[in-house]
């Protein structure tokens, strides 16, 4: 089975999205429409990390707040 390929999503360029392909030294530059139609792609993965260091920090969050609550409740 063919892996997907990795786009590095490195920013916004005024209505244009910046991803890093693999072995090109300059970012292409692609519209909302494009980038959709690539995220959807068995054949893409779009990669921003930037968004999933903080959707990590989200779910650590999340993940505390829920070990406060089930200690809180098991103090009363």
């Amino acid at each position: 089975m063919k892996q997907p390929i990795n786009l590095k999503l490195l920013g916004v360029k005024g209505d244009r999205f910046l991803l890093q392909y693999p072995n090109l030294s300059v970012p292409i530059e692609v519209s909302k429409e494009l980038l959709l139609k690539l995220k959807h792609s068995k054949d893409y993965r779009i990669v921003d990390s930037h968004f999933t260091h903080l959707k990590q920090r989200d779910d650590q969050r999340h993940l505390a707040m829920s070990v406060m609550k089930t200690k809180e409740a098991s103090t009363y």
